[in-house]
């Protein structure tokens, strides 16, 4: 190659890297050639058509990073020839390349680089692939870091010597780099302005049609869509706005302009609920080595030896079985030998503990089924369980057939699953810090990650204030977090209501059940304008059951009560929590009603005997450690909670609130709160009204002298009169006020309502 042809060869790569790096700088999502059917329609890229199409085909090909190799290959190499130094660019652009491209495929391919993934592009992709076919996730990673290993250690001397050389001149260098980086920007910023302007005139001469848009449905509304077209902010300004934006909102926009509905900003679009996808699991941690790991199995076997040595220190004679280690437990099972008493064996519970220097020791005595007694010591050093690891394991079958939630592991480390429409119902308890509202958590977080908000809804009560705020605005709420016990109040009325039109509905359509119904509706098998549309699941959790125990004006037993006993069938389940388990909160009617029990642990005895009606929680260890219980076990299982982050929870909420939705309203709620029907009013509710109005004063003392009955049946009168309006609410020790005058005056009462 002559010395023109090398000056001809240098000058045009130069230029080529020019013209491709003045693209990728000035690259507009809105610039997509193929985005409303007209390839090379004008654009806004200062490369004009062509360099829009050929900063996206970079793009997509080799990612947002990797894309600019092309302009700074180009550079070095024609800068190298019209150096003179051409004999070795081309075994260094090589190298280049392979190491473009394993890059690549590195950051697609390795667990790793999850977050930056999108750096890669289709190249990688499909090496990444291939490699992920052959040798697996992992394998293919090793294999790729090998290979860039192999390049740039033979590359590592060369780069450390001209490094060396180059130091001394790095002030001046630099200083002039700047320089012409400071020229250059005032330049390109110089053409985008004047580009601006020009495409500002075309904009202002030319008539924008309206955007031609869908009535919106009555359950979900679209604020965001506009419908006049004087209201379109200027298209300039909006390309402004979205300029640097990644190139994969390009299809999205693309896909709105060729609908005609280009008056939305990229900024503001929001996918409708309808269309909403599941929480992918990429965004909860996976498990990690600080985690914990399990111990050896000749650790375990002399933890063996020792406990046998012990249990021989006190006349107790046996060995030692099987051995299950956990995350948070070892269990060790003991063989007792022949004449040896399970009574001998478990009063010495503390003395073993002591002698094992253990936090807490529990017994299981025996093992259902087997022939020997369980000893549960916790281990020194406990793993965290991480909420992927258990809800990654949940079976397809089981995620449609009802609520499954992943509640953590066994004391072997297998994933355990609770489906909530076969508890129905489920009971927590457990001491401040025990795990409790971690739990609650993972409860929400699984109905969150994998049911949509037309299948499942929930009500959320949490008198403490500070716990469940963070799912306010989530489209599954039937209401915003609930904190007033007066509201609470009004919307377990309307959960009774809403229990009631079920149980009327499901009578008419002649199915038992929820399951039954939807099916139903499912087939087709309806009568049209009556009943056809699904019900949704609904889920009352209660944070804080104590608290609302003691709130005025609020009946919780007698509503958990009724909800318990006919709930279930029409898909309206409830968990309730509360951290004070004493027998002023958990009464024995409430307990009755739920067969589905989880005690972390208390403080004494007492309190795992309210909960689980046998003791065992007063030893459980916190962070996560349970006794799980239901109608079909009985016998208290241990269970391992999983750990959910509150960076997590934060990641999955916000996946839910980027769409939109309707907000919840009070209007479906307080009209039908706090209405009783012919069954739950007093039958003395019309003497006692006459009593009220007779002597005008609301006194629960007065009724019960002219009645003849209790202090509570008055209290009950008092309360459904101050529902219909005849009273006013009570004012610490005095007497009601009384706030009609005539029979006429009073509203609404029972016999106003269907």
């Amino acid at each position: 190659m002559n010395r023109k042809e090398k000056a001809f060869f240098s000058i045009a790569l130069i230029a080529f890297a020019a013209f491709v790096g003045v693209a990728l700088v000035t690259v507009d999502p809105f610039d997509w050639p193929f985005s409303g059917g007209k390839p090379f329609r004008s654009a806004n890229n200062l490369c004009g058509p062509f360099g829009s199409l050929i900063a996206f085909a970079l793009f997509e090909l080799l990612g947002k990073l990797f894309a600019w190799f092309i302009p700074i290959g180009a550079f070095s190499v024609g800068a190298a020839i019209m150096a003179g130094r051409s004999q070795t660019v081309g075994r260094r652009l090589l190298k280049a390349t392979v190491l473009v491209v394993l890059f690549n495929a590195f950051f697609s391919l390795s667990p790793y680089t999850s977050g930056i993934s999108a750096l890669s592009g289709t190249v990688g992709r499909l090496l990444a692939s291939g490699l992920s076919s052959i040798f697996g996730e992992i394998g293919g990673t090793i294999v790729l870091i090998a290979c860039l290993l192999l390049i740039l250690l033979g590359e590592l001397k060369r780069l450390a010597h001209a490094f060396g050389g180059f130091r001394p001149n790095m002030p001046r260098v630099s200083g002039l780099f700047a320089r012409v980086w400071g020229g250059v920007s005032a330049g390109v910023r110089r053409l985008a302005a004047a580009a601006s302007a020009r495409a500002k005139r075309r904009e202002e001469a030319s008539d924008i049609p309206a955007a031609v848009v869908e009535e919106p449905s009555d359950i979900y509304k679209k604020p965001w869509v506009e419908s006049a077209a004087e209201d379109v902010p200027p298209l300039e300004k909006r390309r402004e706005e979205a300029r640097g934006k990644i190139p994969k909102m390009r299809r999205r926009v693309a896909a709105e302009i060729s609908r005609g509905v280009e008056s939305r900003e990229p900024s503001e679009y929001k996918i409708p609920i309808e269309e909403a996808s599941l929480p992918d699991l990429s965004i909860l941690e996976e498990a990690r080595r600080e985690d914990g790991t399990p111990y050896t199995p000749e650790r375990l076997k002399s933890w063996s030896a020792v406990l046998e040595e012990k249990l021989r220190n006190y006349n107790v004679e046996g060995r030692v079985g099987d051995v299950h280690h956990g995350p948070l437990i070892t269990t060790f099972e003991f063989e007792p030998a022949p004449g040896v008493k399970i009574k001998d064996i478990v009063s010495r519970s503390d003395d073993l503990a002591l002698a094992l220097r253990a936090k807490s020791l529990r017994m299981i005595a025996p093992i259902p089924g087997r022939a020997a007694v369980g000893i549960e010591i916790p281990n020194p050093e406990g793993r965290i369980v991480r909420f992927r690891e258990v809800l990654k394991e949940v079976p397809e079958r089981l995620r449609v057939s009802g609520i499954m939630i992943a509640l953590g592991v066994d004391v072997v480390g297998r994933p355990f699953f609770l489906n909530l429409c076969s508890a129905p119902h489920l009971l927590v308890a457990g001491t401040t810090g025990s795990g409790k509202s971690v739990c609650l958590n993972v409860i929400i977080s699984s109905i969150l990650f994998q049911h949509h908000p037309s299948e499942v809804r929930l009500i959320i009560v949490d008198p403490k204030m500070v716990e469940m705020n963070l799912y306010n605005g989530i489209p599954h709420l039937v209401h915003p977090v609930i904190n007033d016990p007066k509201v609470a109040a009004r919307v377990f009325s309307y959960l009774t209501a809403e229990m009631q039109r079920r149980n009327e509905l499901f009578r008419e359509s002649g199915v038992k059940n929820i399951e039954s119904y939807n099916s139903k509706i499912a087939l087709g098998k309806t009568r049209p304008g009556e009943w056809d549309e699904k019900l949704p699941y609904i889920v009352l959790i209660i944070d804080e059951l104590g608290d609302l125990t003691l709130a005025k004006g609020v009946d919780i037993e007698t509503f958990l009560s009724r909800i318990s006993q006919m709930a279930r069938a029409v898909g309206i389940h409830m968990v309730v929590a509360t951290q004070r388990p004493s027998v002023d909160v958990i009464i024995g009617k409430t307990k009755a009603n739920f067969p589905t029990r989880i005690a972390f642990r208390v403080a004494t005895r007492v309190d795992s005997r309210t909960i689980l009606d046998s003791i065992g929680a007063e030893k459980l260890i916190g962070r996560g450690d349970m006794l799980h219980m239901d109608a079909k076990h009985p016998e208290p299982v241990r269970l391992h909670g999983a750990f959910l982050s509150e960076e997590e929870l934060e990641r999955l909420v916000s996946h839910w609130k980027s769409y939109e939705f309707e907000k919840p309203t009070l209007d479906h709620i307080e009209t039908r709160t706090e209405v009783w029907d012919e069954e739950d009013r007093d039958p003395l509710f019309e003497e006692a009204k006459e009593v009220i109005l007779r002597y005008r004063q609301g006194s629960t003392s007065l009724l019960q002298r002219k009645l003849h009955i209790g202090y509570a049946r008055a209290a009950r009168l008092l309360d459904q009169m101050e529902q219909v309006g005849i009273v006013g609410p009570p004012d610490s020790s005095k007497p009601r006020e009384v706030l009609v005058r005539e029979q006429e005056e009073i509203g609404p009462t029972i016999d106003d309502y269907p």
